[in-house]
């Protein structure tokens, strides 16, 4: 079953929604598409309130669920670590808020571990914002933190580790410990 538009203009109709919601039911799907067709029909939904920096100029995006002051402040052309731009890493962001006292979020020492590194935008955003935290970051594959150290301005510091081993191995291994 294709549920894929055929155009940009499909893909903005209430009709293809309507379509599509129908024929998918409750079937889980990926969409792999082209970002620079679809973004102008995506953004009519996404309420941009930042100008997130992509490779030295401003873009905009919506800045997400949280509005945190940076602990220092970026360089030119460095990555921007304000924005979240997967919904999941918004909501894990907010679920932080259900913490017992999460007024004292920015003053608590935090320990995050995050099981796959990706880009490194969850790492860096939690690091950036929460001064107090430490986050250590668990990826099998070297590549990727080899990828997010050279394209997308990912680095570890004292407060920020990788750890090249299987999430699930490095898990089971940090239960033992305790």
């Amino acid at each position: 079953m294709n549920l894929l538009p055929k155009s940009c203009q499909e893909f903005g109709s209430v009709d293809y929604w309507e379509k599509f919601f129908q024929q998918r039911g409750r079937r889980a799907f990926e969409w792999y598409g082209s970002y620079l067709e679809l973004c102008g029909v995506l953004h009519k939904y996404i309420k941009p309130r930042e100008k997130p920096r992509r490779n030295g100029k401003r873009t905009g995006r919506s800045s997400g669920l949280l509005t945190l002051q940076r602990t220092s402040p970026q360089p030119q052309g460095s990555p921007l670590t304000s924005y979240l731009c997967c919904e999941h890493h918004k909501a894990m962001i907010a679920g932080l808020a259900l913490l017992r006292n999460p007024e004292l979020l920015l003053e608590t020492p935090l320990a995050l571990l995050v099981v796959g590194l990706g880009g490194g935008s969850l790492p860096l955003f939690v690091h950036d914002h929460f001064p107090k935290s430490c986050v250590d970051a668990v990826e099998i594959d070297p590549s990727v933190l080899e990828v997010a150290t050279q394209w997308f301005g990912f680095s570890q510091s004292d407060r920020m580790k990788v750890h090249i081993a299987d999430g699930l191995d490095y898990i089971t291994s940090l239960a033992g410990r305790e």
